[in-house]
């Protein structure tokens, strides 16, 4: 919402200058986001064209006598409009412009005192400059007064204040309501609008009938307007709307637009020749069709209201009209509509018909029905003033014309409780009276009536909030929450806390990333996902590249990895620590999971003056030292469920107490290549099954006083057998095989097809000198248990 200051204290008595005004603002009412003048151009003054004459040194300069009250200068111009007889906007030397400073010049031979400005020169963005001027000077009416001020004429000298809303203040969506904070604010008081409306002796009712045949339309009031002269609007109105970002067009369209702004109230105005007598408001038939002003066929649903002539649309309700009711330069009579429509069916309309407008987000966050008809009232009292119409007798209505005053009943003592402050009884009704709430007080009770405009107020706390805003949250006392519980970390946050440091010290990078993806992403690396889990679609997404909950991290993580790629960094280890989510029938979840991706080199190699690549291994490892700090036991299984994301060869599912706790791999080429990825290693674990059972407890463990004793063993096996299923049958075993691992891999001709050899050393501890003898008999029950379970043989 952009507030004119100007504006501001036409509607309440306000002496504070236009920057305290922002500063307070962001203390006792809402965060002001900017705030600046609305043209910056000094020294700009009116002048009188009083002779013109071509240059001689130019086919296209004209040299200009200009009057500026009681001094006459000359200036060079080069506009093509510029003509004798003309008021117009004149920098000064010395004047500031958006394009430099103006000085006293000799253009082509000729002394120039001075610039003759177009609204562009000043600043103004090109939307609101009039069409006859686009490309010209800005030619001024004739009671403007040479010597003035010409921004003070146009009504632009003005500073304006952009306030950042939250989405429950629909309040402060309209000049009025932000002038009842300020009001609020200062403890001052809010000044009349004049609305002095004379009805001609024609009655409404009889020229047109309103008849509802949906509930999703609250009220409608119709007013008429006969013999309305389209012109353009006085500078005021003008000023107004440009301050408030909107563009003029004509009195009758900028008239609807200035009580938008004013009341918060959307305004809708037919040509009421082109509608007929009759309007009946229903929702849309499923594939109707009309053209909206911007001259574009939108296609309707039943889920969308419309206001027709009873046959055919002329307005997609709350959004915007149609093309067939246009008022134009040629329209004599004016059917104006005042509405209040129910928030979530506009919100679907604009939405799916990507058409948001100043109107529709004021039906998207609620309307305040009670004043509805002022707002219609005064745009007539405007429509006759500046269109010269004839406002005929009444109104017609439908539906509700008022909602009750909402109720509450507060002490100094739930104030307390709540704030932690003593406010009194009489500062509290002070402060509600301010904020134009209506009040009386019984006892050491406060009733406090609240009327329908605050439709953020609904329950007691949000009184209690109101309050303490307006008393000053500077006022409240800093203190600690009161605990009788000692604090700790859950199990969850132990692991997470362990993890993210634990990557981080191996080189990787943490990162956030959005919860939301692409509907076609949804169904990524669906490992640990069953058929039962459904994802959670957004029913109005703001875009469809965010419009599904995600169920997997990595989607997320591979687009800051093709990200940092298009910025040329090769070498990439992110990880991130977030949310899955997915319903099941009509129960929704959340998952904490663990995911990560790397690609590129290893970092701090180059000393060997060599670069290594990372690979499946260098990732295993990094996992590994990560579940030794969690103290978990996992076994790397092959994965068992095939999806179309991994190398199918070079991924393993992770196992932990016999259950599916995450995944690691290679992504697979194919899909690296769909994505502009070089290649790339994934993996991603599910931190809450990781928690579900205590770790194991770490138990000292007496270093033995006899060496060790190393034994290699080449086993021969079949090409398919899982390595990891050996390798933890080898240490059940025996209790003194204290490590075994893998370090040569062979698959050729010296063995059996279908066959591998792999080469393990196997580590024998104990707290007795080993003797060839015990030492053999160990090896040979080992290689007996493998030749029985697994087919297993040592290698000839």
């Amino acid at each position: 919402m952009i507030v004119s200051y100007n504006w501001l204290k036409e509607l309440v008595k306000l002496n504070v200058p236009a920057e305290k005004l922002a500063e307070e603002m962001s203390l006792y009412s809402v965060e002001v986001e900017s705030f600046s003048k609305l043209i910056k151009a000094t020294n700009l003054v009116v002048g009188y064209v009083k002779e013109k004459a071509k240059h001689e040194n130019s086919d296209h300069l004209n040299v200009c006598q200009v009057n500026f009250g009681d001094y006459d200068l000359q200036i060079v111009c080069g506009a093509p409009n510029v003509e004798k007889g003309q008021h117009v906007i004149v920098a000064l030397p010395g004047a500031v412009l958006p394009g430099g400073t103006i000085k006293k010049s000799t253009i082509r031979g000729v002394e120039s005192n001075g610039m003759i400005c177009s609204l562009q020169e000043l600043g103004l963005e090109s939307k609101y400059v009039p069409e006859k001027y686009a490309h010209g000077i800005y030619v001024l009416g004739d009671d403007a007064v040479p010597g003035t001020p010409a921004l003070e004429y146009l009504g632009l000298d003005d500073y304006v204040i952009e306030l950042g809303l939250t989405p429950n203040r629909m309040d402060l969506l309209s000049m009025k309501g932000v002038a009842k904070d300020v009001k609020a604010m200062y403890r001052t008081e809010e000044l009349p609008i004049e609305c002095n409306l004379h009805e001609v002796n024609e009655k409404t009712s009889d020229e047109i009938s309103v008849e509802l045949l949906t509930s999703n339309c609250y009220s409608y009031y119709a007013r008429v307007i006969k013999d309305v002269k389209i012109k353009e609007s006085p500078n005021f109105i003008k000023a107004r709307l440009i301050a408030s970002g909107i563009r003029p067009i004509n009195n009758v369209v900028d008239i609807t637009n200035y009580i938008l702004m004013l009341f918060g109230q959307p305004l809708h105005s037919f040509d009421q020749d082109k509608l007929g007598n009759k309007i009946v408001v229903r929702r849309a038939y499923d594939g109707e069709k009309t053209i909206t002003l911007d001259n574009i066929e939108r296609t309707l649903t039943k889920s969308d209201i419309v206001i027709t002539d009873g046959e055919k649309p002329v307005c997609i309700a709350g959004v915007m009209g149609s093309s067939n009711t246009e008022v134009t330069e040629n329209t004599k009579n004016v059917v104006l509509e005042s509405a209040v429509f129910r928030p979530l069916s506009i919100r679907k309309t604009s939405s799916r018909l990507a058409l948001r407008s100043e109107a529709s987000v004021r039906y998207e966050r609620g309307v305040d029905l009670n004043q509805s008809l002022e707002a219609i009232n005064y745009a007539c009292y405007l429509l006759e003033k500046y269109a010269d119409g004839k406002v005929l007798e009444g109104y017609v209505h439908e539906g509700m014309n008022y909602l009750p005053n909402k109720e509450f009943t507060i002490d100094e003592k739930y104030i307390q409780d709540y704030l932690g402050i003593e406010i009194p009884l009489v500062t509290m009704n002070e402060i509600c009276r301010a904020l134009s709430f209506e009040t009386k007080i019984e006892g050491n009770q406060l009733l406090v009536s609240v009327p329908n405009r605050r439709m953020d107020i609904s329950i007691k706390q949000d009184l209690v909030e109101e309050i303490a805003r307006i008393y000053g949250y500077d006022k409240l006392n800093e203190t600690l929450p009161v605990m009788n519980i000692s604090g700790g970390l859950t199990e969850v946050q132990k692991a997470r806390r362990v993890a993210r440091h634990t990557l981080v010290d191996l080189g990787m990078n943490e990162c956030v990333t959005y919860s939301l993806i692409s509907h076609k992403r949804q169904n990524e690396f669906s490992i640990m996902s069953d058929e039962t889990q459904q994802s959670i679609e957004l029913l109005h997404p703001m875009s469809e590249d965010h419009s599904v909950l995600r169920r997997t991290l990595l989607s997320s993580l591979i687009d800051v990895v093709k990200y940092n790629q298009a910025r040329k960094i090769t070498d990439n280890a992110f990880f991130e620590i977030g949310k899955k989510y997915y319903q099941v029938g009509e129960q929704t979840y959340e998952e904490t999971l663990l995911s990560g991706i790397i690609n590129g080199n290893i970092p701090n190699t180059l000393w060997k003056s060599q670069s290594e690549k990372v690979d499946f291994y260098y990732l295993k490892g990094i996992l590994d030292v990560l579940f030794r700090k969690l103290r978990v036991n996992v076994e790397y299984l092959t994965l068992e469920k095939a999806v179309d994301e991994l190398h199918p060869k070079r991924s393993a599912q992770i196992m932990y107490n016999g259950k599916l706790i995450g995944f690691i791999g290679e992504i697979h080429p194919k899909y690296a290549k769909d994505n502009d990825l070089v290649e790339s290693y994934v993996f991603e674990l599910s931190l809450d099954l990781l928690t579900d059972t205590k770790p194991e407890v770490e138990h000292f463990k007496v270093v033995s006083k006899v060496p060790s004793v190393e034994r290699d063993l080449a086993l021969v096996m079949d090409v398919k057998q899982s390595i990891g299923e050996v390798l933890e049958a080898i240490r059940k075993s025996d209790k003194m095989i204290s490590n075994v691992k893998i370090f040569d891999l062979y698959i050729g001709d010296k063995i059996p097809e279908n066959k591998k050899s792999v080469a393990v050393r196997i580590t024998i501890e104990s707290e007795e000198t080993l003797t060839d003898e015990v030492i053999a008999s160990k090896i040979k029950r080992i290689l007996k248990s493998l030749e029985y379970r697994y087919n297993i043989v040592l290698r000839a």
